[in-house]
């Protein structure tokens, strides 16, 4: 059976489970560390490069939870959970933020 003809492939999907540190959008994490002043680079573009996969990147499991870095220090601070979940929910690509939707799309493909 061809891949396009595959059923499976076809049907919508849901997200069953979602972890709060990988689902928070890259504008909300960089504001956050901003506001605390913990700016690991100057913009949001490079902060953008640092939490998802870039061409020739090594795209290991240990390559991916390193992107967790960043979400978890925002986290972790007293008094941001709110912050951080309301960021997820107006968040129009709250499903596949760039390091989750790699990795989704790697293990599919290798899997």
């Amino acid at each position: 059976m061809a891949q396009r003809d595959d059923p499976i492939r076809r049907m919508k999907k849901t997200e069953l489970h979602q972890h709060l540190d990988g689902s928070i959008p890259p504008a909300k994490i960089w504001s956050m560390m901003r506001r605390h002043r913990l700016n690991p680079v100057p913009t949001l573009r490079e902060m953008r490069k640092l939490l998802s996969f870039q061409s020739g990147e090594e795209t290991t499991l240990l390559a991916y939870l390193d992107k967790f870095h960043y979400p978890l220090w925002i986290s972790q601070l007293y008094g941001n959970v709110q912050a951080v979940t309301g960021g997820i929910a107006a968040s129009p690509t709250t499903a596949s933020p760039p390091a989750c939707t790699f990795w989704k799309n790697w293990v599919i493909q290798s899997g």
